[in-house]
């Protein structure tokens, strides 16, 4: 590490832990699902999902689906 790329990775005179070598843009996913969404609900609306969920079934399971049908819905309805 260059003594300039040093002084870049602190911030205010102390070591920034938070960063990392890469971002996760650069770090190619291996998952079937690379992209992520933070999403705020209503309260009570996870205890809602849990209580639906079919046995062995897990929420986001349950999230994908909604909206993929949600998403053809509105597809469907712009033709």
């Amino acid at each position: 590490m260059t003594p300039a790329m040093a002084s870049e990775s602190k911030v205010g005179g102390k070591q920034n832990k938070n960063r990392s070598k890469h971002s996760k843009q650069q770090t190619p996913s291996t998952s079937k699902y690379p992209e992520r969404v933070l999403v705020t609900l209503e309260s009570g609306t996870i205890a809602r999902i849990t209580d639906v969920l079919e046995k062995f079934e897990d929420r986001m399971h349950l999230l994908r689906e909604a909206i993929e049908r949600e998403i053809e819905r509105r597809e469907r309805q712009q033709r």
